[in-house]
């Protein structure tokens, strides 16, 4: 998940969120085929929501870091991952605007949302910073020479999770590359042109 600004314009990027008819970013929650609509004051909340378990995995990891017990970084990992979600389900859903039996089939997904969105160029470093970022936590474990499964296990887990972030950007890059979008300024020149 991503949130860019673009020409003021905020983009809210993520697997469950798409855009409706009225341009307005939704949330849609898969267990009861319903849209949640995401108004702006919400967008920087809602960003830190969908990142949660990125969130509590990481700051396991980087407590463990600093040799405290990996019982307490790990019960830290989870109660982060708990707050924020019992934050999205019970303070921030049931406060938005429900759209009962929201289609999503019509929807672009995630690859053509980034691509849409974000410069080539933004994109490519996008994922090479996921790739640094990963990178770092193997060699964070390395150095610090962690002997327990479970830390290998949370920093495994946040790689391949930057490494799945980076591979979206990648794949909207080469769309982008491959689907250019036909701005404003070249339509008005087409019709200049006929």
């Amino acid at each position: 998940m991503g949130l860019f600004t673009r020409n003021k314009e905020v983009v809210l990027q993520g697997r469950n969120i798409y855009r409706d008819k009225h341009n307005r970013y939704v949330y849609y929650k898969k267990s009861n085929h319903v849209g949640y609509v995401i108004t702006p004051e919400k967008y920087s909340t809602f960003q830190m929501i969908g990142m949660r378990y990125i969130l509590g995995v990481t700051a396991a990891a980087l407590i463990y870091s600093f040799h405290v017990d990996v019982l307490i970084a790990a019960l830290i990992g989870v109660v982060i991952i708990g707050a924020l979600e019992f934050q999205l389900r019970f303070r921030l859903l049931p406060h938005l605007t429900q759209i009962p039996d929201f289609d999503v089939s019509d929807k672009p997904g995630v690859i053509e949302n980034l691509a849409d969105k974000a410069d080539t160029g933004k994109l490519i470093l996008l994922g090479v910073l996921y790739l640094v970022f990963a990178a770092l936590f193997v060699l964070l474990a390395i150095e610090n020479e962690y002997d327990e499964v479970v830390i290998w296990i949370c920093c495994g887990a946040i790689c391949i999770g930057a490494i799945y972030y980076a591979a979206l950007h990648f794949l909207a890059a080469r769309y982008r590359q491959k689907h250019p979008k036909v701005t404003k300024e070249k339509q008005i020149k087409l019709k200049i042109k006929k």
